[in-house]
Order: structure tokens, then sequence, then C-alpha cells
């Protein structure tokens, strides 16, 4: 890609990156909850824009769409928490389609391990740290 390509397109990764760490910084002060939560939309919402003006395939477009469906669905979650579980679940069927068109043709045998580690012990994990809490059949349901 030119240099001259490069810069039209990175002044939406810096904005995206400024909203996001702005966003980190302000989170925990007294702001005004409005605007952070534009503040947080924004950084994801930006990102999205620059992979399509980056990247023109289909694969972008995807993307691109999980990037802006997670920022309103975090962004949902705060005002209905169920509208916002809905989106962001739309955001992640979008990203294991993703996923499936871009499957690689035979694993390893440490892939495959590494695919049965993930499956025994995340939900393992969720159970011991959420022992005793009325909320771990949840956790091991999700995790």
């Amino acid at each position: 890609m030119p240099k001259r390509a490069l810069l039209e397109r990175r002044p939406w990764l810096l904005a995206s990156l400024m909203a996001a760490v702005a966003y980190f910084l302000l989170k925990d002060r007294a702001f005004p909850g409005t605007y952070l939560m534009v503040i947080e939309l924004s950084a994801l919402l930006l990102l999205s824009v620059y992979a399509l003006l980056r990247y023109k395939s289909g694969a972008a477009r995807i993307l691109a769409g999980v990037m802006a469906l997670a920022g309103i669905g975090v962004v949902a979650v705060e005002l209905d928490l169920y509208v916002g579980a809905i989106v962001l679940v739309l955001g992640m069927a979008f990203s294991i389609s993703l996923f499936l068109q871009n499957r690689r043709v035979s694993l390893t045998g440490s892939q495959k391990i590494t695919c049965v580690s993930l499956l025994i012990f995340t939900p393992a994990i969720a159970w011991f740290l959420s022992a005793g809490h009325p909320a771990q059949t949840t956790a091991v349901t999700f995790g």
C-alpha cells in the first residue's frame, strides 16, 4: 500500500486508539455517563471504519460488522441488558461465520490438543473460580 493511502486511513486508527485510552482514563471518574458511552462506542466504530477503508474483501466487511456490533452491544447492555445481549450474540454469530470461512484445512496434533484442553479446562476453571456462588452453573454454561 502506498504511503499516501496509509496516511489517509491512519487517522481513523489513531482516533480509535485515542477514544479507547480516553474511555480507560475516564471510566472511574465523575464523567457524565452518556458521554462515556459515546466514547466507548466510538472506539470500536472508528476501528470498524478503518477496517472497511483499509481492506475491500468480504471478510473485512464481516470483521467491521463484528466490531460495530460489539461496540453497539456493549453500550446497549448498559441501557437494556436483553437488547445488549442480543446485539452481542449477533456479533458473535458474525465472528463465528468469519472463523468458519477461514478454517485451516487440517489441524496439527498440538492444535487438536489445545482445542480439547480449551473445551475441558475453560468450564472447569469457571466452575472452581465461582465455587459457592449462586451463578456457578451459569459460569460453566457460558465459560
